[in-house]
C-alpha cells in the first residue's frame, strides 16, 4: 500500500482549517473574557479580588501561550503544505 498524497494534504488542509477557526474562537472569547475581568476589576475589591486577580493573570497567560503555540502549529501545517503542494509523486 502507497503513500497517497493527495489523501495526506487534503487531510492536513482539513486540520489546518479546523485549527485556525479554532484559535480565532477562542482568541474571540479570550478578549471578551478579558474585557469582562477589567471591568470586574475596577469595582472589586478586597482580598478576594487580588486572590481573583492573580488566579485570572495565571489563566490569561496560560490562554496567551496556548494561542502562540497554535499558531505556530498553523504555520508549520501550511509550511508542510506548501512542501507536499511542490511535491510531484
Amino acid at each position: 500500500m502507497g503513500l497517497n498524497i493527495d489523501r495526506l494534504r487534503s487531510g492536513l488542509r482539513d486540520y489546518q482549517n479546523h485549527l485556525e477557526r479554532h484559535v480565532q474562537k477562542l482568541n474571540s472569547s479570550f478578549n471578551s473574557l478579558q474585557s469582562r475581568f477589567m471591568a470586574l476589576s475596577r469595582e472589586y475589591d478586597g482580598r478576594a479580588a487580588e486572590e481573583f486577580r492573580s488566579s485570572w493573570s495565571k489563566t490569561a497567560a496560560w490562554f496567551k501561550d496556548y494561542i502562540k503555540q497554535t499558531r505556530k502549529l498553523s504555520k508549520i501545517l501550511d509550511e508542510r503544505l506548501k512542501y507536499l503542494e511542490n511535491t510531484n509523486v
